[in-house]
């Protein structure tokens, strides 16, 4: 049996199981990053694993990532921090986007 998933729908499945992990900003840029990875060259559908999702993708702050990975910030100042991240992550995994002013969406590595 097949159902499309909406938006809507995809934010609901995830906030039953999970309504701490991603916020609604984030939750929607996840959403969009899978559906686009649909339909750009795969020809597969994704299924909604929503532990899955879960596991494979995480909602970070600044201040937690930098927390987290110190040793990286040592020598940057605050206005290089969001470059500095963006190109960590890309380079080890696949950083999804910006979800608000100060967090951000990227596949677990």
């Amino acid at each position: 049996m097949y159902i499309q998933v909406t938006d809507s729908i995809f934010k609901d499945e995830l906030k039953a199981i999970r309504p701490n992990q991603f916020s609604d900003e984030g939750l929607g840029l996840l959403f969009d990053y899978l559906t686009e990875s649909e339909d750009n060259g795969t020809e597969q559908q994704i299924e909604l694993d929503v532990i899955g999702i879960c596991c494979d993708f995480t909602e970070s702050t600044i201040e937690d990532f930098k927390s987290e990975y110190r040793y990286l910030f040592t020598e940057f100042e605050d206005y290089q921090i969001k470059q500095l991240i963006e190109e960590y992550i890309g380079y080890r995994s696949i950083f999804v986007g910006w979800s608000g002013s100060d967090s951000f969406i990227y596949a677990n590595f």
